[in-house]
Formats: C-alpha cells, structure tokens, sequence
C-alpha cells in the first residue's frame, strides 16, 4: 500500500484500486492495461510537491499468479512548464 502520508486521500483510494489484486484477476484488457494516475506527491516537511503518474498493467507469472505491473515517472516539470504557459 502506498503510504498515506505523502498522497491525498481521493489519489490513494484511485491507486488502491489500480493496484487491487481482486479486481486485476478479472480483468479483461488484451494488454493488461488497467489505467493511468497522475498525482502530486507531498513530502512531509517540503513546502513544494512533486507530480508523478504512473501506469499499471496486471497480467500473470509462470505460476499463473496475477501480477501488477506499475510503470512510473516524474513528471514535474511537464506540470510546471504547463502552468507557465497557462499564466501567460
């Protein structure tokens, strides 16, 4: 679980259910695609935050166990060059 206190309570319940086990055995998706998040991430004592997304995929081992993939990034300054050019 993704720890509570650097992700806004709406973006944890989104991640959680990106990341859910349950759900990720019966999906259905050719690629195993299961969404997107992007999110700010709060770091306690820092005035600034960060943005990061990330992308999950579930799919199964040479076990067949379902397993959950998760592609993330910083994407930080593609939000602060977007808020600049908002402004202007």
């Amino acid at each position: 679980m993704f720890q509570e206190s650097i992700l806004h309570p709406y973006y944890l319940s989104r991640f959680n259910q990106l990341i859910n086990f349950d759900s990720a055995k019966n999906d259905t998706s050719e690629n195993g695609f299961r969404g997107t998040l992007e999110y700010p991430v709060i770091y306690p004592g820092v005035d600034e935050f960060e943005w990061h997304e990330i992308n999950v995929f579930a799919g199964y081992d040479e076990n067949g166990e379902a397993i959950i993939n998760i592609l993330g990034r910083d994407v930080t300054e593609a939000h602060d060059k977007a808020d600049t050019k908002a402004q202007l």
